[in-house]
């Protein structure tokens, strides 16, 4: 996979899964965004994170966030420079994280993507928010 087409690749496997942008089941993602994340891209080094946290809405409300996200940077580069992130975020309300506090995850922190990926679900918040229903999603590509 070329850089360029990291949206549209994701976008194609997230419609073939019958998951649409602003309805993501979170379960049902993260299987897809595991898939995306272990497609090879030729012109770019990548790291995948997984992060979920508390914040606050615009209008002062709190929820939480649940990112996926794939950064991509310069071949040859140590990743400090990332070009963009390619991914899926999921809104809940506060209660979905449970009695868990916020995670974050990177690929890099991990000897193998398999012990990434245990990691991630075996944590606590990140159960719980897969087993719970967002309010808002999407699928984004954000320059850095």
């Amino acid at each position: 996979m070329k850089l360029r087409d990291a949206q549209g690749t994701l976008d194609t496997m997230l419609a073939e899964a019958g998951l649409a942008e602003e309805a993501l089941d979170p379960w049902a993602t993260w299987k897809v965004f595991k898939a995306f994340a272990r497609i090879p891209v030729d012109d770019a080094v990548d790291d995948v994170t997984v992060q979920y946290e508390m914040q606050r809405a615009a209008d002062g409300r709190p929820l939480v966030a649940l990112y996926l996200s794939r950064e991509f940077s310069e071949p040859g580069s140590d990743g400090a420079d990332p070009i963009c992130h390619v991914g899926c975020e999921l809104f809940f309300e506060p209660e979905a994280l449970g009695t868990a506090t916020g995670g974050e995850f990177w690929t890099q922190d991990f000897a193998t993507f398999r012990q990434f990926v245990d990691a991630v679900e075996s944590a606590a918040g990140f159960q719980s928010l897969v087993n719970a229903e967002p309010f808002m999603t999407s699928v984004y590509r954000e320059e850095a």
